[in-house]
């Protein structure tokens, strides 16, 4: 028998016909970006900063330690957990050591590692291991070196790497460590070229770790009087997983630290601001900085890009999924800053966004699973003290989600049924919940004779972006053509770009047949707080 294919026309003029206003797109439509603002949301139980916040893989954000100011150093171990459902904290156990300065880092097991820090007793070497099964912390291996103000990354194989930081007030590190989730022990790895603290770290697509910036310490004879001089660095090195050896790249163009360092779309890597120290040995001043450049990893060089509007350090840098990178807050000379900016990577351009309602530095910004970034604690400066923050916020884009339907082909058997099943996408993740009607609709195949039509609703949980849609084929063996019908989709509830694609059932062929895609936008509304 006879395959028939349509050309792609036939199926667009066939659309229009059945829904008046369409637009045609060749592709999914993208997240439009409108007003952003940020909105304050449940405050924490115990001011912070220099804490660790860590998205877990059921949504919610795990909060660890820090100052509860000023210089308490977590004199408590405190630990809350924040649910965007409901924009409210909530205690869970608390640490066996408080620390600030730390890091914590997302196992592939979905435990939370804690690792290093200060202590009210000193720096620390201890580790632990956070359940979200239980709410509990265990004790893990410790670090082989006391460290605070150091990275940990999480390597494709699982293990994590912990480099650089100080292990006193008068020196700064080169050792690096791997710990190993499986045996819960740490072992010595590579060196790097130099010793660093409050660099940045960032994990390349192909595997290998970029470390940049960060200052030295070196020690100054002046006299009898031996000074600690920080000196910060331009230099840039690359961590190889495979023989655990760091290798010198291409420098900076301009030595910094406490700045931020965030992988792009592109798989460049966006340097931001921070600072730089000069003068000494005694006294020396810390100078603010608005520069950016990019690292491409192809060629291993650095390139300047466009520079903030508002020098800063201590800030955060959060990857949106639209691709722009939201810089948050932090510190300059005339003290802690509200404002935020985003950078365009197709443009290379940035632009001031909404400012937050409370300025703050060494806050932390975490992407939540609906596409919104959550700002929590920090330090604000009150004349010559730095004050720990209860406040949060949400940075929120209003944007208009969309949700496709893929193309399905089946082939028919001489008897019984055989099922069609579709994928339907949601373009991005919601906070509340979104229900989908759909309808099968005849176009060359007829309901209850080719096919069993359909009809119901689907839903997506806060987070969910993928669900499915069934529908039974009927077999026989009667030969005729490719016959075809469509699954409508709509909703009352939500704004949704409603992509309809066409299934084509073929008795003697999986091909798959080129579609061309459409878009029917329905004007509803969002309800307060969504995004998506």
């Amino acid at each position: 028998m006879k395959t028939i294919a349509r050309h792609p026309l036939s199926l667009i003029l066939e659309l229009i016909g059945f829904i008046s206003v369409a637009i045609i797109a060749w592709k999914p439509l993208a997240l439009a970006q409108v007003d952003p603002k940020w909105i304050p949301t449940g405050s924490l139980n115990m001011s912070r900063a220099g804490h660790t916040a860590t998205l877990l893989p059921d949504g919610k954000i795990l909060v660890v330690g820090g100052d509860f100011g000023p210089w308490d150093y977590g004199s408590d171990g405190s630990v809350e957990l924040y649910d965007p459902t409901t924009g409210v904290w909530s205690i869970t156990g608390s640490l066996k050591i408080p620390r600030l300065n730390h890091t914590a880092t997302l196992l592939l097991n979905g435990k939370v590692l804690v690792a290093g820090g200060m202590t009210i007793g000193g720096i620390t070497n201890s580790a632990e291991l956070y359940d979200p099964n239980t709410g509990t912390w265990s004790i893990t291996g410790g670090l082989i070196a006391a460290r605070y103000g150091h990275t940990a990354t999480l390597l494709q194989d699982g293990k994590v790497l912990v480099a650089g930081g100080s292990d006193d007030v008068d020196s700064t590190l080169a050792s690096t460590e791997l710990y190993d989730p499986v045996t819960g022990t740490w072992s010595v790895t590579g060196n790097l070229n130099a010793s660093r603290i409050f660099h940045a770290t960032t994990l390349l697509p192909n595997g290998e770790i970029l470390v940049t910036g960060g200052y030295t310490k070196e020690h100054v004879s002046v006299g009898s009087t031996v000074y600690s001089v920080p000196v910060s660095l331009n230099g840039a090195e690359l961590y190889d997983a495979a023989t655990g050896t760091w290798n010198i790249t291409a420098s900076l163009n301009t030595a910094r630290n406490s700045h931020t360092a965030t992988l792009l779309p592109n798989g460049k890597v966006l340097v931001v601001a921070g600072g730089y120290w000069s003068g000494g040995p005694c006294p020396c001043y810390f100078n603010d900085l608005n520069s950016s450049e990019l690292y491409d990893p192809a060629t291993g060089t650095w390139r300047i890009t466009a520079s903030l509007n508002t020098a800063r350090n201590s800030h955060t840098a959060t990857r949106l999924p639209n691709g722009k990178v939201l810089v948050v807050a932090g510190s300059h000379a005339n003290g802690d800053l509200n404002s935020s900016e985003l950078y365009d990577p197709a443009t290379e351009m940035w632009s001031v966004t909404a400012s937050l309602n409370t300025p703050r530095l060494d806050h932390t910004a975490t992407l939540l699973p609906g596409g919104n970034v959550l700002v929590v604690g920090g330090y604000k400066v009150a004349g010559n003290i730095l004050e720990s923050l209860t406040s949060a916020e949400l940075f929120e884009q209003n944007v208009t989600p969309s949700l496709s339907i893929n193309d399905v082909t089946v082939a028919e058997g001489d008897a019984g049924t055989v099922t069609a099943t579709f994928q339907v996408n949601l373009s991005a993740p919601s906070t509340q919940p979104v229900t989908v009607t759909f309808s099968t609709a005849n176009r060359t195949a007829n309901a209850d004779v080719d096919y069993v039509g359909s009809s119901g609703t689907i839903t997506f949980d806060p987070g969910e972006t993928s669900k499915t849609i069934t529908v039974v084929v009927d077999s026989n063996d009667t030969l005729e053509l490719d016959k075809s019908f469509v699954v409508n989709l709509t909703s009352a509830i939500t704004p949704l770009l409603l992509m309809a694609r066409e299934w084509v059932r073929s008795s003697t062929t999986m091909a798959r047949f080129p579609r061309c895609l459409q878009t029917f936008p329905l004007g509803a509304v969002f309800s307060p707080g969504t995004t998506s």
